[in-house]
């Protein structure tokens, strides 16, 4: 991202969410008979819910490090969302948003698949941009993964759809010289735990 990601501006889309959540199911509640809450209306709220978190912790947000105060606070909402979620679950029951998104079947690419497909794209786009010297990263990344060229090109339009570099998977911490290795480190053992979950979205051609 070339602007660092606004907690404020994430929050917003967040209420937007919420409400045309809490619209919804106000609606399914009173129809005859009563329905569900549409999956995209809940997985959109989660979405947006995620987006706030990301950007809170967001390397940019944190400039003076982890111990240090935030340049934008977390809003209060998200936080007693996810300690309502937190009671449900300790108490052995699923909140209603989530089992209700579970029920219409979960999103092929969990979170952790995407992480491990965001150190993929980190690898190419560094290497685009001279960071890492590999003349050919994107038969790289498909040959540690397990997958097509075709499939890492997928993941790249995707993810730079959504704003994302390759500076956005590093630390502030990380040393310019050490970027490139850093970067190479970690996009091998994503791929790693890429082929043990068995997680082929495009299987390699024997």
């Amino acid at each position: 991202m070339d602007e660092a990601p606004s907690v404020a501006r994430a929050f917003d889309v967040f209420e937007r969410a919420r409400s045309a959540y809490v619209i919804a199911l106000a609606a399914c509640r009173d129809a005859e008979p009563p329905r569900v809450v549409p999956a995209e209306v809940i997985r959109h709220l989660f979405q947006c819910g995620a987006l706030v978190f990301a950007c809170y912790c967001h390397p940019s947000n944190w400039p003076e490090g982890p111990l240090a105060a935030p340049a934008q606070p977390l809003p209060p909402m998200p936080a007693r969302i996810c300690a309502a979620f937190a009671s449900y679950i300790a108490a052995g029951t699923l909140p209603g948003p989530i089992s209700d998104a579970l029920r219409r079947g979960a999103p092929k690419t969990g979170p952790e698949e995407l992480r491990d497909e965001g150190w993929a794209v980190a690898y190419a786009l560094a290497a685009v941009e001279g960071v890492i010297v590999d003349g050919k990263p994107t038969a790289t990344v498909a040959e540690e993964f397990g997958v097509e060229p075709r499939t890492v090109r997928r993941w790249k339009v995707r993810l730079a759809a959504a704003g994302v570099s390759w500076t956005d998977m590093v630390p502030a911490a990380v040393p310019a010289a050490d970027q490139a290795q850093f970067i190479a480190d970690r996009m091998r053992a994503a791929g790693q735990r890429y082929l043990k979950q068995g997680r082929l979205a495009t299987p390699r051609r024997q």
